[in-house]
């Protein structure tokens, strides 16, 4: 199995198609969780907008529920020191960038949870926006 991003190559036989040369299928393997991102596509194209402002230092976008589609994305930012924003301002940087469905709908402010070598911990950003109900849904015993 070829590794992620790969293009394969694949020859289909045509003995039973009317077709004179056989036909080539191309197909690109990914990784199995890009199917699962936050509606709006591409997580990276998010964070890239929101990276893109001059108060953030870092970013990370990440599937939360939402109260009227399955999944939402959900920003979690860093701030350089000394600067602010608000989240409301950072949702109006994305909407000049990016589609309206891509722009996250919260926006939480901290530092990101890393591992030892420096990478952020999404599992652990996914599971706190997983912990925390969506705004305007129902609750069980509320």
């Amino acid at each position: 199995m070829p590794p992620f991003g790969i293009m394969v190559t694949y020859s289909v036989s045509t003995a039973r198609l009317p077709l004179a040369a056989p036909i080539r299928v191309s197909m690109i393997r990914a990784p199995r969780g890009l199917r699962h991102q936050p509606v709006g596509g591409k997580v990276i194209e998010i964070e890239k907008a929101i990276a893109d402002h001059p108060a953030v230092t870092e970013a990370a976008v990440v599937a939360a529920p939402g109260p009227k589609w399955r999944e939402v994305p959900k920003a979690y930012v860093g701030l350089k020191p000394g600067m602010t924003a608000t989240a409301e301002e950072l949702i109006a940087w994305c909407r000049k960038g990016l589609a309206h469905f891509k722009c996250p709908k919260e926006i939480e402010f901290g530092p990101l949870p890393r591992t030892a070598t420096g990478k952020v911990r999404k599992n652990k950003l996914r599971a706190r926006a997983q912990a925390r109900p969506a705004p305007g849904t129902l609750q069980a015993g509320r």
